[in-house]
């Protein structure tokens, strides 16, 4: 069964005490079986999608609006679909949809007065229509980096958002650089003696065994590389000049948020912020225009 699903979102507004920021889409936008109409931060995107009922046809249009709304999120763009008022509508199996696709430029309007208000609108969608055309062949891993980033740029809070986006810029890290520990390079019968020699020192401190089982334990999680070397490796790899020292400022960074949850400096921390976003984006960006031109 064939339905026509209107799926809602909004663009999202960040606001400061003095500032407000949001992004606006054209009044009419066409992607690869989807079509976007609306404006004042307000839109509908309506596509058809095939389905066994009424419930699924939501679920799988819901997905697909959202793939979208990640692919907008690779240029800092945040959207949020409003769920509640999704809307479905059962059609003839002979309906379908017919998509043209158009370009323009990118502008960004900026108004400043006492509280600055600023407006980004996009007009250039040549890499989202690629991507989309493609869709069915995106791997499991650029997904679930295209979902952190989006969640990452929706979000109003500075530190998850730091989080998240550190977290997608891992998961293309281990797609450059498989993790592989010092431990596992070693042959079983070395890996034992190295393993009983080191115990036998420990237990010379009269250490507890529980003790030495950590420490053990965190030997044997070792990496070959360090996580700066392969983070600036596979930013590389991925076309993006990171300065190492800068890599290891936001190694550290997202360490000292997880275990203290503090913030030592302040502007050092948005520098950061700022850096992880482009590089995590211009990565996003790449492999998307390398793979599915």
């Amino acid at each position: 069964m064939r339905y026509e699903i209107s799926v809602p979102f909004e663009s999202g507004v960040y606001e400061t005490l003095s500032s407000s920021a949001t992004t606006q889409l054209p009044e009419h936008l066409s992607f690869p079986g989807i079509k976007i109409t609306g404006g004042n931060n307000s839109y509908q995107a309506v596509l058809e999608v095939e389905a066994p009922n009424i419930n699924s046809a939501k679920e799988i249009a819901v997905q697909r609006v959202e793939e979208l709304l990640s692919l907008f999120a690779l240029w800092n763009d945040g959207f949020r679909i409003i769920h509640k008022e999704v809307k479905a509508e059962r059609l003839p199996d002979s309906s379908l949809i017919i998509v043209e696709e158009k370009e323009g430029a990118t502008h960004d309007v900026i108004e400043f007065q006492e509280f600055a208000s600023i407006t980004k609108k996009r007009g250039n969608f040549k890499l989202e229509s690629d991507a989309l055309r493609h869709r069915e062949e995106w791997p499991s891993w650029l997904k679930t980096a295209l979902q952190l980033n989006y969640l990452g740029v929706i979000s109003h809070d500075r530190i998850p958002k730091f989080i998240v986006q550190f977290a997608a810029l891992e998961v293309l890290r281990d797609q450059q650089d498989s993790p592989q520990t010092i431990f596992s390079t070693l042959q079983d019968d070395k890996r034992d003696l190295l393993i009983s020699t080191i115990k036998k020192i420990f237990r010379e401190f009269k250490l507890e065994d529980a003790k030495i089982e950590r420490l053990i334990s965190r030997l044997q999680e070792t990496q070959v590389k360090s996580n700066v070397d392969r983070i600036t490796k596979a930013l590389k790899e991925y076309g993006v000049d990171a300065n190492e020292e800068d890599v290891c400022s936001i190694v550290r960074c997202r360490g000292a948020i997880l275990h203290t949850g503090q913030i030592s400096d302040e502007r050092e921390f948005q520098r950061l912020a700022n850096l992880l976003e482009q590089w995590l984006q211009s990565s996003l960006r790449n492999i998307i225009k390398e793979y599915y031109k």
